[in-house]
């Protein structure tokens, strides 16, 4: 596995004692985001998740203010995790008035607290980076991005701001276990600026970059701050797969009980499971109201073989797929 040890110093970013110390050396500074402020990434933030509604996953939140500025935005449930109880401590209290921020304290590469596919987005801010630089960083990186891969609602967004490029990112992002689909942004530092003798025009940080077939930045691409952050937006493609085919199999369902209506109406052939009507108590899997003559007769009598003569009542239609079919008068 790649990793990027040489932008590393030695402390053992990934140890929550690290953290712990070093929250509370820096207490009277304040509020800390890391690499870009939520101005400079709201709008990659809007464009991916849209919904102020979406259930979002903040990990290593530390002390930012970024999702403070996200409900003042109008994000209304966000869950903050990070592995320094320090920090969860002190931001419980600040936010103890702001309904809409939750804060835990946990570890990315153990968040089984949370039940698969919990949230429709989870935002990265420098954790991942943090984690490569700790001294196991060939296991906790795998483990952090197999949970968030895990916790992803089916078409969910794992947005994550980084200072590692392509270079070194893409082996892990790109593992066929995850099978995700990646668009890669590239965005200037805060407050940076071309120098004067520039004559080329700065591109716009809402461009995607294109890869190369071994998912790498083209060796053409030349970016306008050497020193840029990366964003990386992952889609779960298995997990879209997966509710596509169940999206498949709901309309399968559907034709399958119109099918069943349109037998007992006469006009398609009658198949076995209509030929016998159950006798005793039934769960039924699918209940709908109808009126009298939009689905032929109206009334069978629970255990009878004969419908009523009474063509205007009001009927609930219980069916169960496959075998059985019931109707019962509207009390």
């Amino acid at each position: 596995m790649v990793t990027d040890e040489s932008s590393c110093n030695s402390y053992d970013y990934g140890d929550a004692a690290y953290w712990d110390a070093r929250y509370v050396q820096d207490a009277e500074m304040g509020n800390f985001d890391w690499y870009q402020r939520y101005s400079d990434l709201r709008p990659f933030v809007r464009m991916y998740m849209p919904s102020y509604s979406s259930r979002v996953l903040m990990v290593g939140c530390g002390n930012a203010l970024m999702s403070e500025d996200m409900v003042k935005d109008g994000y209304k449930d966000i869950v903050n995790i990070d592995i320094s109880f320090v920090v969860i401590d002190m931001m419980r209290r600040k936010c103890k008035y702001i309904p809409q921020l939750k804060y835990m304290q946990m570890d990315v590469r153990d968040m089984s607290f949370f039940p698969d596919e919990s949230f429709d987005s989870i935002i990265d801010k420098g954790t991942l980076d943090s984690l490569m630089c700790g001294s196991d960083a060939r296991i906790s990186a795998p483990r952090m991005l197999g949970e968030v891969s895990r916790l992803l609602k089916p078409g969910g967004i794992y947005m994550m701001i980084t200072y590692g490029d392509p270079n070194i990112r893409m082996p892990h992002l790109n593992r066929p276990t995850y099978n995700w689909q990646i668009v890669l942004y590239v965005i200037p530092r805060p407050g940076f600026e071309k120098t004067n003798g520039s004559s080329s025009v700065m591109r716009s940080p809402l461009e995607p970059v294109p890869f190369t077939e071994e998912g790498l930045i083209p060796p053409n691409f030349v970016m306008d701050d050497p020193d840029s952050h990366f964003i990386y937006e992952e889609w779960l493609m298995e997990k879209l797969e997966k509710s596509r085919l169940q999206e498949q199999r709901a309309i399968l369902e559907n034709e399958t009980l119109r099918r069943q209506i349109m037998e007992f109406q006469g006009l398609l052939p009658s198949t076995n499971f209509m030929e016998h009507l159950p006798s005793g108590n039934n769960t039924f899997l699918t209940t709908g109201h109808g009126h009298g003559h939009g689905l032929g007769p109206t009334n069978l009598e629970k255990g009878s073989d004969h419908f009523s003569g009474n063509e205007e009542s009001d009927t609930i239609l219980h069916l169960g797929l496959p075998n059985e079919i019931y109707y019962k008068r509207k009390a």
